[in-house]
């Protein structure tokens, strides 16, 4: 796995990875002086946030949504594909 996990690492211009340990395991993968030349292309971004750091916001189709309730209008919202699709009733495309 190891091998294939370098090979990979090498083959694409950017690595994302979710944690910091996860981007120095990979590194660790490499001899030092190809470590060095890789370790630019290696990003971390958090899968989670702290919660005392952050507000949380209303998802912008969550305000869409609530503002044409306000204004008298129907809307339709469904999950899809891990994403909210908001489209007021009657629209095309959407039925109610």
């Amino acid at each position: 796995m190891a091998h294939y996990e370098a090979a990979m690492c090498r083959a694409f211009d950017a690595v994302l990875t979710v944690t910091q340990e996860d981007r120095n395991r990979l590194l660790a993968l490499f001899p030092a002086s190809e470590r060095e030349r890789l370790a630019g292309k290696f990003d971390t971004i958090p899968i989670c946030v702290e919660p005392g750091q952050v507000k949380p916001a209303l998802p912008a189709a969550a305000r869409r949504a609530a503002y044409d309730l306000a204004r008298g209008n129907h809307v339709l919202a469904a999950e899809c594909g891990g994403g909210t699709v908001v489209c007021p009733a009657g629209a095309p495309g959407c039925s109610s």
